[in-house]
């Protein structure tokens, strides 16, 4: 079956060939493929698909014609024309969650292998290594002189000259080893050397009683002599040999060398084991199920905003007259009869828009940001076509973030090439506007001039329109549609994309300067406590500015060493139980404070908020 990244490919090229292509043609498109493989009704090659899927992308009889052409030029360039290309299904593969459990047990199976492969190599080492026997041939404690040594299995042969000792040289899988002993005068002997092999053998070979015998005269005067009678030499009592003089230098070494480590490692272990003491580390999220506790919210903030987001999320969807090449009836024939039966034709056509979303990102526990990104996923949820942009106070140059998972990863673009690329959709930025002028001439920045290329882009601003300031009167001026981001927001939204006239006023009495909490940010972020003078300030302007409940709400929020979303959430659901529609109210006033959008609060502060928090 066709997936979604070739369905997606080919209503790019139908869009290039002047189709209006939308969202909901790409999921009808999709049911009806899979309608097809459920009954087993799909045709065994993809060129045959396009008499199901023209009457879906087609809206003319002049298209419906195209189509064919086009879609079998797509399949030849898709798809590979030396083989027929059939029809199969999806196969989903669900890769296996790495947990940490695993990565333990990972790391044990690797120490053990290493200790396996130093305990085989230590073992090839000690069969392999050449080791020397220095072999000492002695009778009655004197050292005897060319004895000749022979040793079969190592083929060695050898002598021991001037009384010193013959060296054997083998590996330890030689053995066992038999050493065979000669030497005149003595009796020959034999030895087998088994493990483990000694450094040093000392031999004692017994005298020949035979050889001792001097031999008869050999003179001719003898030979006349009658044989002298035989001499009966009583046995000679054989005396027990000496134990041979064994040095172990290698097996007993190593092994005890061996155990000794072993013993070490496993003191060591028992030592650490005993001192050890419980800490908190920071881990990487594996799954979701984590981020599920930690958000704790439930859906609170889709939630809150629910009737919200059906509101908007119809308006959204609602189709809009664009300019095309496709004659409009209807119009034609009212503007005709307007000018008095002159023929005005009207070329335009109803398509379903498409959104672009550029969202202000200052840190990634950003608090402003996650409320607003859960906003926009639950558009996406409503079957919405969307694009997701984040920026960091200059939107001149954005980072994408892909709602739909597989979805390839455009990287950083300039508004120049958002535009280029998104002409066509509507522009809506989730920002406070802080660099809209420049800092030093108060001028407008430069990439304001890019953002107005698009027709009508509109701004969700966390400040009230009663807190607008001469900011919000300057982005006004340029053309930016400005509105508060609040449920009374969203559906002034619903009015503006509907192209109804909305305007929200900058009151003259709040057209001043931002409170101390917005002037200074870095010196609300410093660690070093400034004066005190200072610190009663800011409280004081919090309390002004938030209404009890919200202020207590970030009082709660100091207590944890953290600014974590999930857990403002928390605070908020315990202070406002069963009432979501408070939290929604009260959650973009929080989340627009700088420590909220940083996601890091000084010690001082937070001091200051816990002792009010007493009060409260």
């Amino acid at each position: 079956m066709l997936n979604s990244e070739a369905l997606v490919d080919l209503g790019e090229l139908l869009r290039r060939r002047g189709f209006a292509v939308t969202s909901q043609q790409f999921i009808a498109a999709r049911k009806a493929l899979t309608g097809l493989l459920d009954i087993n009704a799909l045709p065994p090659d993809v060129s045959e698909l396009a008499a199901y899927l023209a009457p879906i992308f087609c809206t003319t009889p002049a298209q419906q014609t195209e189509f064919t052409a086009i879609y079998s030029d797509w399949v030849r360039a898709h798809y590979q024309t030396s083989e027929q290309t059939t029809i199969t299904a999806e196969p989903q593969v669900i890769p296996a969650a790495t947990t940490p459990k695993a990565k333990r047990i990972g790391w044990r199976a690797i120490a053990l292998c290493i200790f396996l492969a130093a305990l085989i190599s230590a073992f090839l080492f000690g069969e392999y290594r050449e080791q020397r026997l220095e072999l000492s041939v002695r009778s009655n404690g004197a050292a005897i002189g060319k004895a000749i040594v022979r040793e079969t299995k190592t083929n060695f042969i050898g002598t021991t000259e001037n009384a010193l000792p013959a060296i054997i040289k083998f590996r330890a899988r030689d053995l066992p080893l038999s050493i065979d002993v000669t030497a005149d005068g003595f009796e020959a002997a034999n030895r087998t050397i088994l493990r483990p092999a000694p450094a040093t053998l000392l031999i004692e070979l017994n005298p020949n009683p035979l050889a001792a015998i001097p031999a008869a005269a050999t003179s001719s005067a003898t030979n006349t002599l009658p044989p002298p009678p035989e001499i009966v030499t009583p046995p000679t009592p054989v005396e027990p040999q000496p134990a041979a003089v064994t040095v172990s230098y290698f097996d007993y070494w190593h092994i005890g060398a061996v155990a000794a480590y072993l013993a070490l490692l496993f003191a060591w272990w028992i030592w650490t084991h005993s001192k050890r003491q419980g800490w908190l580390s920071r881990q990487p999220l594996i799954g979701n199920a984590t981020e599920r506790l930690l958000r704790a919210d439930a859906g609170l903030v889709k939630a809150a905003f629910h009737h919200d987001l059906h509101r908007l999320g119809r308006e959204l969807r609602r189709r809009r007259l664009v300019p095309s090449q496709e004659l409009d009836v209807a119009a034609t024939i009212d503007k005709t009869i307007r000018e008095g039966g002159l023929f005005c034709p009207v070329y335009e056509s109803r398509v379903e828009p498409e959104y672009l979303f550029l969202v202000d990102r200052t840190s990634l526990s950003d608090h402003f940001a996650r409320l607003s990104d859960e906003l926009i996923h639950g558009l996406y949820e409503k079957n919405i076509s969307v694009e997701r942009f984040f920026f960091d106070d200059n939107p001149a140059r954005c980072r994408h973030a892909p709602l739909k998972k597989g979805s390839p990863d455009l990287g950083s673009l300039t508004l120049g090439q958002l535009f280029a690329r998104y002409r066509d959709r509507q522009i809506i930025l989730f920002s406070d506007g802080r660099t809209f002028l420049d800092p030093y001439s108060g001028s407008r920045a430069s990439w304001v001039e890019q953002l107005m290329q698009w027709a009508q882009p509109v701004m969700l601003t966390p400040r009230q329109p009663a807190q607008w300031a001469n900011l919000e009167a300057s982005m006004q001026r340029s053309g930016i549609q400005l509105l508060p981001f609040s449920r009374a927001g969203l559906q002034l939204l619903s009015d503006a994309l509907g192209k109804r006239s909305v305007r929200s006023r900058v009151s003259a009495a709040a057209a001043s300067s931002y409170p101390a909490y917005f002037r200074d940010a870095d010196r609300l972020l410093d660690h070093e406590t400034p004066s005190v003078e200072f610190v009663s300030k800011v409280v004081s302007s919090l309390r002004a500015d938030l209404d009890d409940r919200t202020f207590a709400w970030l009082c709660g929020c100091a207590v944890y060493p953290e600014l974590h979303w999930g857990i403002t959430l928390c605070v908020g659901t315990a202070l406002f139980p069963a009432n979501a529609n408070q939290v929604a109210e009260r959650l973009p006033a929080i989340a627009q404070l700088p420590w909220l959008r940083r996601g890091y609060m000084p010690d001082w502060l937070r001091t200051a908020l816990l002792i009010e928090l007493s009060e409260v």
